[in-house]
């Protein structure tokens, strides 16, 4: 992602629409490129990554001011936890668990891959996809007895555990669900199609699924197709709003 305007303007209406009941926006600068975004509700502020510096950078997003937390080495992905708390930060061999609210780097967690995507539990463990999950309080590394085909944009269930993942390269794509309420992740299904709809690129969950984390507990109901977005047949980034309850959208860009 650059840092043309496009592209500041598209931060912080994610933010905006996070956050506020009416929407608005105003354009920040940033003086690196995002590698990566997410966002902290619980600290109210976009949380980035960057290289030349390597940071990881809370931002305001009404006025772009900003803290950061120094890192180590190359970041090459991001999660927050979803407390809002912490991030893990994905390096070559190695994980930074970063404390968000005291702005510091709490461990450094050795991973035996490349972890070019990362996921942060509810239950203080980290998965590597495609088979790794990383114990933040031991370190240890256990393997998954069963893994996606493959992982792009994984995103984590309110509940915590349950992970959904689009296998990008696979023809054709499918959307499948993952489960790290044991302490590893563990592949479960995919959704009941094949071909029929399409499922690439990111994926977003509603927020006020959070009431009822069972809700989408059966392989019955999970994952079934409900309708599109006739305006938006291209979606960059979604989020939904429990206040005003809408769905906001940033699309037309990939």
């Amino acid at each position: 992602m650059s840092t043309d305007p496009v592209s500041v303007v598209r931060l912080v209406l994610l933010a905006a629409c996070l956050a506020a009941p009416v929407l608005s926006a105003q354009p920040i600068s940033l003086a690196y490129p995002p590698i990566d975004v997410e966002y902290s509700k619980s600290l109210d502020r976009l949380i980035i990554i960057s290289t030349n510096p390597n940071k990881v950078h809370l931002v305001n997003p009404p006025d772009g001011s900003e803290t950061s937390v120094n890192l180590n080495l190359t970041p090459l992905s991001l999660s927050v936890s979803p407390d809002g708390t912490h991030a893990a930060v994905g390096h070559d061999g190695w994980i930074s668990y970063v404390n968000l609210s005291e702005g510091y780097v709490e461990k450094n967690l050795g991973v035996s891959l490349t972890a070019s995507v990362v996921v942060l539990a509810g239950n203080g463990n980290v998965w590597v996809p495609p088979s790794a999950t990383i114990n933040i309080a031991t370190g240890v590394q256990t393997a998954s007895t069963a893994s996606p085909y493959g992982t792009s944009h994984p995103a984590l269930h309110p509940n915590g555990n349950w992970v959904y993942n689009t296998d990008d390269g696979s023809s054709p794509n499918i959307l499948g669900k993952g489960d790290m309420s044991s302490g590893t992740y563990q592949f479960l299904y995919v959704y009941p199609y094949w071909g029929d709809f399409p499922s690439c690129e990111r994926h977003f969950l509603q927020r006020r699924w959070q009431p009822h984390a069972d809700r989408t507990a059966s392989k019955t109901d999970d994952m079934t197709y409900a309708g599109a977005l006739s305006a938006a047949p291209t979606v960059t980034a979604g989020a939904d709003s429990t206040v005003t309850h809408e769905f906001a959208v940033i699309c037309g860009y990939r």
